[in-house]
């Protein structure tokens, strides 16, 4: 267990893995590197060679991204260019995973850089 400090009200609490703040009810999620990642449903953007897809980014973290999007799944190690405007995301990115989750819909998580 963890001492963590909450993005988003800024105070202190204990952590296991999956965290909720006590204090504001933020949802917190640690990945396998230790790194905390967002959950989030944001609308984004991304391309590859000619390609260009929306997609909703459902986590996110300092080095990496969860989407979701309509399609077949995109090949590990698929180079892409993510775009999140709200946050004013714009950043190339690695496919290490990807999988179907429904007949039209895939989930992909990206390793990103830059």
């Amino acid at each position: 267990m963890e001492t963590r400090i909450c993005p988003e009200c800024k105070r202190a609490f204990y952590s296991a893995g999956f965290s909720t703040c006590p204090h504001c009810k933020y949802k917190l999620l640690l990945n396998g590197r230790g790194e905390e990642r967002t959950l989030t449903m944001l609308d984004s953007e991304f391309s590859f060679g000619r390609k260009q897809r929306t997609a909703t980014m459902v986590d996110y973290s300092r080095s990496g991204a969860k989407i979701v999007y309509q399609g077949t799944p995109l090949p590990v190690h698929t180079i892409i260019e993510l775009k999140v405007g709200e946050l004013k995301i714009q950043r190339p990115g690695r496919v290490v995973w990807t999988k179907k989750i429904k007949k039209i819909i895939s989930a992909t998580g990206l390793r990103l850089s830059g």
